[in-house]
């Protein structure tokens, strides 16, 4: 009888750690579990960031862009300029020999 109350007890201790063992492991589910959501929602935020990071890029090319043909168009202006003022010396020297 000793040794079965004994053996009971041992059993008894053994489910209590089986037990205990399980509820850590709930226990660890849970927080997986919850880490696992938190880096999820992280992640969709990040996503959020790229699309925002797309759109900066677009409109950086964009202002490029614009500065590219903002630059062309001083650059074509000065070669008109430089035009006009070629034709306007062409027209005095034509002018002045005409008179002489």
């Amino acid at each position: 009888e000793d040794s079965t109350s004994s053996l009971t007890r041992m059993d008894l201790d053994i489910q209590t750690q089986i037990n205990g063992l399980d509820e850590s492991k709930s226990q660890s589910l849970a927080d997986l579990s919850r880490s696992l959501l938190a880096i999820t929602e992280l992640m969709q935020s990040q996503k959020v960031t790229d699309d925002e990071l797309a759109q900066m890029e677009m409109i950086r090319r964009r202002n490029c862009s614009r500065r590219d043909l903002i630059t062309r168009k001083i650059e074509l202006q000065n070669k008109v300029q430089e035009t006009l003022d070629k034709q306007a010396e062409l027209q005095q020297s034509f002018h002045v020999e005409e008179v002489t």
